[in-house]
């Protein structure tokens, strides 16, 4: 019979299989070292800026209300109530995903990792080596893959990690009711990044701020460096003007505004930049439990071990009249 174990959290998608690969490694010896170290992965705590609508397992509509009622002469004793109460609402769609890593353990034999394998023929294939290690790698892996699908997803993509869903950047750069800042240059540089992230500010409506609606402004790394460097080289702001970077994410006060600029990795590399209002931007999900563990699997018969987790995910957004989009000049 399959034991299981439980891991801890995980924030979601990627599709793939394999299994150890010590083909590169030299013949057995003696080696008994246990550090091993990892590629780097980029992760960032962006995710934790959606709104997580759970139960979803198909389409869900996330519900939407408006109402008025109109000001009029009071004359008489009788009043005329006049005003109206409109439901609408905005559909929000999940993929069931897996994503799953298969292990033999007699693939380690004959190579240095023979050293991680418990004593005993048979006890050696029930155990997962460096479990805590593999783990803790592969939820960050996951993350990883979760935040670009989110974000990057596209239907039409020809990355099979990106196929499953259409993300947040192109749901926001192809819906026309969404603000558009138009910027006066064609890239982003030390010498407008200020500039251009200001325009970014100047085009989020009124009422988002009147209504005290929490609202960030996103962008790449190289784009929030660029407005750095402007604030800096203009030396207008350098005396009360300051910035964090942790784990490659920039966050700063955008200068004479009280609206954070955070760096998102997927945005990387590009001159892509949006308002981003938090409580209108879900995640949405079967159960967030689903997006918190991974399950380490024992197959007695094949012999193998399984990590693996099964999850449901989309995103969806509300009310664009309240988001902005940069436009830069075509190149």
């Amino acid at each position: 019979m399959a034991t299981k174990n439980h891991q801890t959290k995980f924030e979601k998608n990627f599709e793939l299989k394999f299994g150890f690969d010590v083909s590169s490694l030299p013949a057995y010896v003696d080696e008994q070292a246990t550090t091993f170290f990892t590629d780097i992965v980029e992760t960032s705590p962006f995710l934790s800026t959606f709104t997580l609508e759970e139960n979803v397992k198909g389409t869900k509509e996330i519900k939407l209300l408006s109402a008025d009622m109109a000001l009029q002469t009071m004359s008489g004793c009788t009043p005329s109530p006049s005003g109206t109460v409109t439901f609408t609402d905005r559909s929000i769609s999940v993929v069931r995903l897996y994503a799953g890593i298969e292990f033999c353990n007699e693939d380690l034999i004959d190579k240095y990792t023979q050293m991680l394998l418990a004593v005993g023929a048979g006890r050696q294939d029930e155990t997962l080596v460096l479990q805590d290690v593999l783990l803790a790698y592969l939820l960050k892996i996951l993350q990883r893959k979760a935040q670009r699908l989110a974000m990057l997803g596209d239907t039409g993509s020809t990355d099979p990690d990106l196929i499953h869903f259409d993300g947040m950047v192109k749901l926001l750069t192809n819906d026309p009711l969404i603000n558009v800042a138009q910027a006066a240059a064609a890239t982003i540089t030390s010498a407008n990044g200020y500039t251009v992230l200001k325009q970014v500010f100047d085009a989020i409506p009124t009422a988002v701020f009147q209504d005290g609606l929490e609202s960030m402004i996103i962008c790449g790394y190289e784009t929030a460096r660029a407005c750095i460097d402007q604030i800096w080289n203009d030396k207008d702001y350098s005396a009360n003007f300051e910035h964090t970077e942790e784990a490659g994410v920039i966050t700063f006060v955008l200068p004479t505004t009280n609206v954070k600029v955070m760096s998102v990795s997927e945005l990387n590399g590009t001159d892509d930049v949006f308002s981003w209002i938090p409580s209108y931007a879900f995640l949405g999900t079967d159960a967030s439990s689903d997006m918190e563990e991974l399950e380490v699997l024992y197959d007695a018969y094949d012999r193998k071990l399984k990590v693996e987790a099964i999850f449901r995910e989309g995103v969806q957004f509300i009310l664009p009249q309240y988001w902005v989009k940069l436009r830069m000049l075509p190149s």
